[in-house]
């Protein structure tokens, strides 16, 4: 067998990345089709409607938007994309932010039914007060629950830091524990038996 020119062996590999360039082009391309064709195989949709939590316009009660979003893999995709949604904003003029839009959400970890979710210190820059404390900490639960069925507590981390309170060593809404309640007529958040004892941060 004649061996092969440099020069060959150069227009055969090029040739071949051309090739799998093309497929995966192709494939990326037909992406949306392929998921919407896998949704009507499988049962599972290809996009799912989020209920997204923020305050009303005088912080006196949560409010939802819907939001369309692709169908995730993962609970912990599911979570991270309703999440974004809430540090983004609301898109109604009648709603408030109840997260500074600075926030990045560095993970989400998901066992036995508790999501525990990791913020950037950035979730801290705006001075929340008692009640924009409740709402930010409310928001987060009720966003998180709402749409993802195999959770129904979370735990809040900043910077992978265990919080005594939400805003600093001032605030007022224990967050070293699972956030249980909600905003209602009484509002209630109760620390574990015990959770002086783990110290602070």
């Amino acid at each position: 067998m004649p061996k092969l020119s440099t020069r060959s062996k150069v227009i055969i590999i090029v040739g071949t990345a051309v090739f799998v360039g093309l497929l995966v082009w192709q494939s990326l391309r037909h992406y949306e089709a392929i998921r919407a064709r896998i949704g009507e195989v499988t049962g599972v949709p290809a996009t799912y409607e989020a209920a997204i939590y923020f305050a009303d316009f005088e912080y006196t009660e949560l409010v939802a938007e819907t939001r369309e979003l692709k169908t995730p893999e993962t609970p912990e995709e599911r979570i991270r994309q309703a999440i974004e949604e809430l540090i983004a904003g609301p898109a109604d003029e009648a709603h408030s932010p109840t997260l500074p839009p600075e926030t990045e959400l560095i993970s989400v970890f998901v066992k036995d039914g508790v999501a525990t979710l990791n913020f950037s210190e950035e979730v801290q820059s705006k001075s929340f007060g008692t009640t924009g404390e409740l709402f930010a900490v409310n928001s987060i639960y009720k966003t998180v629950v709402e749409n993802e069925p195999s959770v129904f507590a979370v735990k809040l981390l900043v910077e992978s830091n265990r919080q005594v309170a939400f805003n600093g060593e001032n605030g007022t809404v224990y967050c070293d524990f699972a956030v249980i309640s909600e905003l209602g007529p009484t509002i209630l958040f109760v620390p574990p038996p015990g959770w002086k004892e783990k110290g602070k941060g």
